[in-house]
């Protein structure tokens, strides 16, 4: 028997059939030089770690915008105040 789920009282499959899924496809990733993913990081010994965000294959220092990367910085849009900064910095 197939997995099922229960949504507004009708049964659906969870999953689509094999045939459905091989006709999905993501699209290409684009360019180096044009992605916008960022890869937070601590670096240095424990405890002494500094926050720096890995992007386009380029690691920035995170201190002017944070101490640390932890809830409190990811809570207060942390992700998108490194997106902007690494715009004006033209990174």
């Amino acid at each position: 028997m197939s997995p099922r789920c229960v949504l507004g009282g009708t049964r659906r499959p969870m999953y689509a059939p094999s045939a459905e899924r091989a006709s999905v496809s993501a699209p290409p990733a684009p360019p180096a030089h044009e992605r916008t993913d960022v890869e937070l990081l601590r670096l240095g010994e424990p405890g002494r770690e500094k926050p720096a965000v890995r992007h386009a294959g380029t690691v920035h220092d995170l201190a002017p915008l944070t101490g640390d990367v932890d809830g409190a910085f990811l809570a207060a849009d942390g992700i998108a105040r490194t997106r902007e900064a690494l715009a004006q910095e033209g990174a």
